[in-house]
């Protein structure tokens, strides 16, 4: 992931560039790619080179981190002043950290005592991680282009494409992108990471932020960016990658089973929680949301579900700041 760039021999020299969008978007991938490894020197090689974190649960929770510190402006390319722009990012936090406790128990020795096949376990563990995985290649890159290059939002954000991303010999992304975990599953499905009207309408909300100061219009931004790129995420993205699969769904539909007698609150539950606990305790309900009814792979169902997480996350942000900016805080120390 070293980027080698050629230059003249002549000192103090400049020389202009153009860098074209393709190879923008293309930056922006290494960078997501980047983000879900770890550097690591095997005993016969000769220098470091980078690998991705191997444990769905582990990258589950870099990825929190990750959100966590977009929302909080701390992020390359991020304004500190800004904070709040990114409204989506501050609930990927806790939604990633949710999946991040789904993962722990598909790993964990619990489950291969109470079910020694593992088979729902490992279906569970491949999907979730799968749609953790390509949720973060899609969603980082559009915040991180706009972060780091908002001046060129007008001309470029229709233009990403992942078949058009950089592949010469020095800069090969679409050939990094194509190596990458359930690549061959994933990037027709998530339609090769093109914008469609959610990802437009969601930015243009953030870019009406940026210019108006009226806590009202604000707020209302806010929430309207936070629900487009919700859509987005649910039925651009998750949906087909994982939710329209007729195996998980049948384990999803014995997991909602399995809630219904689990006495020891073991499985866990279909639940939001703003807390960087996996289980947030009696004394905290007002501070989750469960899904009561319906399916998790019905979309219908589940964007009601969604709706709901998101008035909860609003209300909160809007009326208990500190303990909301403390929990993304925490999760972005990940």
């Amino acid at each position: 992931m070293e980027h080698e760039f050629k230059t003249n021999s002549r000192a103090c020299s400049v020389q202009m560039q153009e860098v074209s969008c393709s190879e923008l978007w293309s930056l922006g991938q290494q960078e997501a790619i980047r983000k879900l490894s770890v550097l690591r020197k095997g005993f016969f090689d000769s220098e470091a080179h980078y690998e991705l974190i191997s444990k769905f649960s582990e990258r589950a929770k870099v990825i929190a981190g990750v959100y966590a510190r977009f929302y909080l402006e701390q992020e390359d390319g991020c304004a500190p002043d800004k904070e709040g722009r990114f409204y989506w990012m501050g609930l990927a936090a806790f939604a990633s950290k949710q999946v991040m406790c789904a993962l722990q128990f598909s790993e964990s020795l619990w489950l291969w005592v109470t079910n020694p096949s593992g088979v729902g376990g490992k279906i569970s563990k491949n999907y979730l991680g799968e749609g953790n995985f390509w949720l973060f290649q899609d969603i980082f890159v559009w915040h991180w282009f706009y972060a780091n290059h908002s001046d060129c939002y007008e001309c470029c954000f229709d233009s990403r494409d992942s078949r058009l991303y950089s592949s010469s010999s020095e800069f090969d992304v679409l050939g990094n992108v194509a190596a990458l975990p359930w690549a061959d599953d994933a990037l027709e499905k998530v339609n090769y990471f093109r914008i469609n009207e959610y990802v437009s309408n969601g930015f243009s909300l953030i870019r009406e932020m940026e210019l108006d100061a009226d806590p009202l219009s604000l707020s209302q931004a806010r929430f309207d960016s936070l629900l487009q790129i919700a859509f987005h995420e649910q039925l651009k993205i998750l949906q087909p990658l994982i939710y329209d699969n007729f195996v998980f769904a049948r384990v999803l539909d014995a997991q909602e089973i399995g809630e219904s007698v689990d006495f020891f609150n073991i499985i866990p539950r279909r639940v939001a929680s703003f807390s960087i606990q996996c289980d947030i305790g009696d004394d905290n309900k007002d501070k989750e949301v469960a899904m009561q009814e319906g399916d998790l792979y019905n979309e219908v169902d589940r964007m009601i579900f969604i709706r709901a997480v998101a008035v909860r996350y609003h209300q909160l942000m809007e009326n208990d700041q500190g303990y909301m900016r403390s929990q993304i805080s925490a999760i972005a120390s990940w």
